[in-house]
């Protein structure tokens, strides 16, 4: 059971795993052992380069997911304060989850950017 994200990108959960993983398709990819001759006339290894269409953008594969990431974060965080003064309550709360690791998913791309 899943939940579709901008028809690219979902969200999984499997027995074993941990619940909620962001799944989504990637590239595809030069097979390995591709090349390419560049102006000089010499080999340039492009195995695992993401093939582009003919308008610019990279080819998709729907084949399969790619596990790119879990939705829950990795710590939380709060604050609570109470003031009472005479009668009267006042109550504050502050909650922050956290990431060690950003991780953003381009759609449009087909690209994982992670930033630590």
């Amino acid at each position: 059971m899943g939940t579709t994200i901008g028809n690219r990108v979902y969200v999984y959960s499997f027995v074993g795993h941990e619940m909620y993983r962001i799944y989504g398709h990637g590239c595809k990819r030069a097979p390995e052992g591709a090349f390419y001759l560049d102006d000089n006339g010499n080999k340039v290894d492009c195995s695992g380069a993401k093939i582009i269409s003919t308008s610019g953008y990279p080819t998709i594969d729907k084949t399969t997911l790619i596990d790119l990431g879990k939705v829950n974060p990795d710590w939380k965080g709060g604050l609570n304060m109470n003031f009472r003064y005479k009668n009267v309550n006042v109550g504050y709360g502050f909650q922050c989850p956290g990431r060690r690791t950003l991780l953003l998913y381009n759609q449009f791309f087909c690209s994982l950017i992670r930033a630590d």
